[in-house]
């Protein structure tokens, strides 16, 4: 389990037991990249898994930043796309972005 995180303080908390992969829910509505780009400041040892209303223009924003794990959203799927193809469109699409792609959810 990752635990999910909004805010500078619930990442402090989240961080007194030892916790350094976060839950970043919702990360648009939470401020995205902007906000990822400040804690990867005050955070170093933090790394962040944001999802929520994440759409593939957003992508470059996260690319860019170094305490991104990995990235969650419907710009995985293209709308009509079969469960056959997501392995290739969620590789091609990240790959795209210079994002590691390390796991895949297979029951989309």
């Amino acid at each position: 389990m990752v635990p999910g995180v909004q805010t500078a303080s619930e990442v402090m908390v989240a961080r007194r037991p030892g916790v350094r992969l976060l839950k970043f829910y919702p990360a648009e509505a939470a401020g995205g990249s902007d906000v990822l780009e400040d804690f990867a400041r005050v955070f170093p040892d933090v790394a962040f898994m944001p999802s929520g209303k994440i759409t593939f223009e957003l992508l470059p924003g996260y690319a860019r930043l170094s305490n991104i794990a990995s990235v969650g959203g419907t710009w995985m799927l293209a709308a009509g796309r079969s469960r056959r193809k997501f392995r290739s469109v969620c590789v091609g699409r990240c790959n795209g972005h210079g994002l590691p792609l390390a796991a895949f959810v297979t029951h989309v």
